[in-house]
Parts: C-alpha cells; sequence; structure tokens
C-alpha cells in the first residue's frame, strides 16, 4: 500500500479496529510489516433494513458486534527484503491466537490474488481452505 491508501484505510477503519488484530512489525525503529484483521460486520449490516445505519441501523450494529463470530484478514504485507523470515508467519500467529481467545469460529483471508503464492501457501499451511479465486485481468485498448 502506499501511504495515502493506508491513512485512508485507517481513518476509516478507527472505529471498527480491535487493538489485538492490528499489528506492525519493526526492525531498529523501522517499519516492515502489517496485518490488520477486522470483524466481519457484514453479518450484523445484513440485517439492517435496506442497509441504513441511520437513524437506527447504528444501534444495531453497536449493540450486537459482540454476536459476530467471524473474522476478515483485510491486510497483511511485509516489505520485500524482509519476506520469508518468518515475519508473516509471527502476524499469523498472533491473530490466531488473539482468534482464540475471542472466540471466534471462522476466518476470511479475503482479497487475496491466485497469484500470491507466498499468501496462499501460508493459508494452505495453517489449514486455510480456498473457496474462492481472485484473479485481475488486463487488456490494452
Amino acid at each position: 500500500m502506499t501511504n495515502h491508501e493506508f491513512d485512508y484505510l485507517a481513518k476509516d477503519m478507527k472505529m471498527l479496529l480491535d487493538p489485538d488484530f492490528c499489528l506492525v512489525a519493526e526492525y531498529e525503529g523501522k517499519f516492515i510489516g502489517f496485518a490488520l484483521a477486522i470483524p466481519d460486520l457484514n453479518q450484523i449490516l445484513i440485517k439492517i433494513k435496506k442497509g441504513r445505519l441511520l437513524p437506527f441501523g447504528l444501534f444495531k450494529l453497536l449493540f450486537q458486534r459482540k454476536k459476530i463470530n467471524a473474522l476478515r484478514i483485510i491486510a497483511l504485507g511485509v516489505l520485500e527484503d524482509y519476506r520469508k523470515m518468518g515475519i508473516e508467519a509471527c502476524f499469523y500467529g498472533q491473530i490466531i491466537k488473539s482468534y482464540r481467545e475471542k472466540n471466534f469460529k471462522m476466518a476470511e483471508a479475503s482479497w487475496v490474488l491466485e497469484n500470491n503464492e507466498l499468501m496462499n501457501r501460508a493459508l494452505l499451511q495453517i489449514n486455510g481452505v480456498p473457496y474462492k479465486r481472485y484473479r485481475i485481468f488486463e487488456k490494452s485498448l
């Protein structure tokens, strides 16, 4: 992500974040990796009539957050020079630990491209089950 994309994502998700699922890796004070997972709010949003948060949908969202039993891993990345050093495994391990402590039943690593071999291999190694394929097609115009 670019700095601008990171700032935009952080600003929009501040209210949804659980600090146990927002992880940063540093080496000698330098940022080298980041992982972000959020509770799957879609479990509640799907029950809000017409998808309207105002005036009452927002209360439903706030008061039913404890009923959420799924997690969405939104972003996970490590700078190229620091990949394959186990940092990704530490991120996964910490997310799984927090996941179990909070009694979540399911997690989804959404938006992982089909050609992202490192992520896909890591997810398979922790017994992840692929159920969707994401591809980007390109065509010259």
